[in-house]
């Protein structure tokens, strides 16, 4: 036999799962696992994709989300009110690190705004 979880009730499971010490996902490894996956089934779904795992900054988990051709529509689809500045669009254009002006294929987004390289990032930049 098995337990029916309505769809309300999954969104409940991973809104606690991600915003709650359930005791299920607390390690590092498992909690970024999960995000970096839930972040992939979305982007499945609606378009954009995930290109670095989940990681935390400053006590806040944050996962990049990149535009691609998957997108819908000109307007960002789901991830629209989340992209207020359009950044999903901006795929195509060669990316540069704010800090060092280096060309690379993916940014590490702060908590401040900035978008810098893995280089950046790892030397305590933000």
């Amino acid at each position: 036999m098995s337990k029916q979880i309505s769809a309300k009730e999954l969104a409940e499971i991973v809104t606690k799962l991600l915003t709650a010490d359930s005791g299920e996902v607390d390690s590092f490894e498992a909690f970024q696992g999960f995000m970096t996956d839930i972040a992939k089934v979305v982007c499945d779904y609606c378009g954009g994709e995930v290109q670095n795992p989940a990681d935390r900054i400053d006590d806040e988990w944050y996962v990049g989300i990149h535009g691609n051709d998957s997108l819908p529509d000109a307007f960002g689809g789901i991830w629209r009110e989340y992209d207020p500045e359009g950044e999903l669009f901006d795929a195509k254009q060669e990316s540069l690190c704010s800090d060092c002006g280096q060309a690379v294929s993916t940014l590490v987004g702060c908590p401040d705004g900035a978008e810098i390289c893995q280089s950046c990032f790892d030397a305590g930049a933000h």
